[in-house]
């Protein structure tokens, strides 16, 4: 309240920043997130063929080359 001017220039920058934020997270924050949401997706998937089909070798294989 003391310097009127720095409030201002900072909530301004602040509205700024909250306008951009949900559109573009930030960009290493967000290769982390695309990374482990890309790994639960191939793991669930792993999962789900193991569940319906009992493990072979040959099946094996493939999934890690991939």
């Amino acid at each position: 309240m003391a310097r009127p001017t720095f409030p201002t220039f900072h909530t301004a920058s602040a509205s700024n920043v909250t306008h951009k934020k949900p559109i573009l997270p930030n960009p290493c924050c967000n290769r982390y997130w695309n990374k482990r949401r890309l790994k639960e997706k191939v793991l669930k998937k792993a999962w789900r063929e193991v569940a319906s089909n009992p493990p072979n070798e040959e099946k094996e294989s493939p999934k890690r080359a991939s």
